[in-house]
C-alpha cells in the first residue's frame, strides 16, 4: 500500500531547530549545518585505528525530520 508523502510545516525545518548547528567556516555554500539531536556516530574506518572522530549528520537549513524542536539554531565554527 502506498502512502501520501509526509507534509511538514514550513517553519519546522532544520534552520529553526534548537538542535541544529550552522556551519560558518568549513562550508562554502550557505545554509548547511549539523544536526546535534543525538550524540555523534563514530565512522567504521578500519584503515586508521588511531583516528576517532565523531560525525553528526549534515543537513541543509530547509531539511526537516520528525525530531524538530522550536528554538534558535546555533551558529558556530569547527574547533
Amino acid at each position: 500500500m502506498l502512502h501520501d508523502p509526509v507534509e511538514n510545516a514550513p517553519a519546522a525545518s532544520c534552520g529553526s531547530c534548537r538542535f541544529w548547528w550552522q556551519e560558518t567556516i568549513r562550508r562554502t555554500a550557505p545554509g548547511w549545518g549539523q544536526c546535534r539531536r543525538m550524540p555523534p556516530s563514530l565512522p567504521s574506518d578500519r584503515e586508521d585505528k588511531l583516528k576517532l572522530v565523531g560525525i553528526w549528520p549534515e543537513t541543509e537549513a530547509d531539511d526537516w525530520c520528525g525530531e524538530w524542536r522550536a528554538g534558535q539554531a546555533v551558529e558556530g565554527h569547527s574547533p
